[in-house]
């Protein structure tokens, strides 16, 4: 996480805690009545494998198909074809790693399942919506799985 912080070059950069069922927002290791249950650290452990086996997945598909060179210019793609309303149309991620990062969540059972196209279709601020509030424009988690706070880690303002 921190070797991709320190490569990104946004000016905003927020992390989005990911909780499972059965997780306490503050958990405390030292205490016994705040203790972890077995299956919230089996559901833990599986989702890190889950999610590590797709990193490793798209690590070995992104080398072999030269993606670090595609990904600006699919980001770019997205934004004008978003803009234009020409979106529904073409079978290009709107945001890249919007998609990457909705793909994930599913592989690792966190996200609803959507199909492919509604998995390009999600931009960024789509995760920040609360599904209780919102129908559209959002990223539903299967039950007992929320996103917490948003944590600030840069924000930065052009002057």
């Amino acid at each position: 996480l921190l070797t991709r912080l320190e490569m990104s070059r946004s000016r905003s950069v927020i992390l989005l805690p990911l909780s499972c069922p059965g997780e306490r927002r503050y958990e405390v290791d030292d205490d016994d009545e705040h203790a972890v249950s077995e299956k919230t650290k089996f559901l833990k452990d599986q989702t890190h494998n889950e999610l590590v086996k797709f990193r490793e997945k798209w690590l070995v598909d992104s080398q072999s198909q030269n993606y670090q060179s595609a990904h600006s210019n699919l980001s770019i793609m997205g934004a004008l074809l978003y803009v234009t309303g020409l979106y529904p149309t073409f079978p290009v991620p709107i945001s890249p790693s919007a998609w990457l990062v909705t793909s994930a969540l599913q592989e690792c059972g966190a996200a609803m399942k959507l199909n492919e196209k509604q998995a390009q279709q999600t931009k960024v601020e789509d995760f920040t919506r609360d599904g209780r509030f919102f129908e559209k424009d959002t990223v539903r988690l299967r039950p007992g799985w929320k996103f917490l706070s948003p944590v600030v880690m840069r924000e930065n303002s052009v002057s």
